[in-house]
């Protein structure tokens, strides 16, 4: 229910969904007398104004093919026209890469506000595996804000140009912060970030973790390792548990670190520290219907 007509002009660059755009649009343009479901039907080309009353209500989706008519039936313009093309593309593709693909672009054309480029960084942020390793690695008493020297510290493979960057990066979100002489130290700052930019750079970063954890183990002595498999036949019961039972042990994981933090408290001064990485993996190694096998409908994260 829409408590109050929308008064102020609306800007498609603030959206990641074409239906909350869409409607408020529509609540503007009733409230400056600038739109009925006849005209929308006229310049639209559609016979009936119950597929728009359908895309609002999400019943059905836009297709794309017709996004031209809804642009013309809502008297976009070039510049918001392509933009609700995206918003279309990105909200229908049926794989993760095409939402991708779509994602970025939108984010590139969202208007240069400060709070637009700051969602553009937080993504970036999440979405590479070395921008966490990066600011985690700052906590170690011999590191130098030195791209080579990271470089050469790190197991993955990363460029220069992309440590100088991720740097720059992780203090304009204020996770990096300089101390009273100058040097970089992490902040406890909180990264709160929107689902859809979660979502999309969770993908991105468990991507290119599982590649750069391929290239390592073919470096990396056993002694330095440790990989464990187990395959077997479950139902949806034990899949969920088997979820819980990870989320559980990463909570006793990070309680663990925390309490051999190399803090007063942690581990005494001396003692030798080196970056890891600890990955657990629940995946799928065959296929079948996935609403079937969950009993409810995928909610596409």
């Amino acid at each position: 229910m829409i408590e109050e007509a929308i008064k102020q002009p609306v800007e498609i660059n603030s959206y990641m969904d074409y239906v909350p755009y869409i409607n408020d649009l529509v609540q503007y343009k009733r409230n400056i007398g600038n739109f009925s479901f006849r005209a929308f039907c006229k310049k639209s080309g559609f016979k009936s104004p119950t597929y728009l009353k359908w895309v609002l209500d999400e019943v059905r989706p836009i297709s794309p093919k017709s996004v031209h008519r809804f642009a013309e039936g809502l008297d976009l313009g070039k510049r918001e026209s392509r933009h609700l093309q995206l918003l279309v593309n990105y909200k229908e593709a049926k794989d993760l890469k095409t939402r991708k693909f779509f994602f970025e672009e939108i984010l590139t054309r969202r208007s240069r506000k400060e709070e637009n480029a700051f969602v553009r960084e937080q993504y970036e942020y999440l979405s590479h595996w070395y921008y966490v390793t990066i600011r985690e690695l700052a906590a170690h008493p011999d590191f130098r804000e030195d791209p080579e020297w990271i470089q050469d510290k790190l197991a993955g493979t990363v460029t220069v140009w992309e440590i100088k960057h991720a740097l720059k990066t992780l203090e304009q979100l204020n996770l990096f912060v300089r101390d009273d002489r100058g040097r970089l130290r992490q902040n406890d700052a909180e990264l709160h970030t929107g689902k859809e930019v979660e979502s999309m750079a969770a993908f991105n970063y468990h991507s290119e973790v599982l590649k750069e954890s391929q290239e390592i183990l073919m470096k990396v002595s056993h002694r330095l390792r440790e990989f464990s498999s187990t395959v077997s036949l479950i139902d949806r019961e034990a899949f969920q548990e088997l979820k819980k039972m990870m989320h559980r042990f990463q909570d006793e994981v990070v309680r663990f670190i925390l309490s051999k933090s190399h803090q007063p408290s942690g581990l005494p001064i001396g003692d030798k520290l080196e970056l890891f990485m600890l990955n657990m993996q629940l995946l799928p190694f065959t296929r079948f219907d996935e609403d079937e096998f969950l009993g409810g409908k995928n909610d596409k994260k």
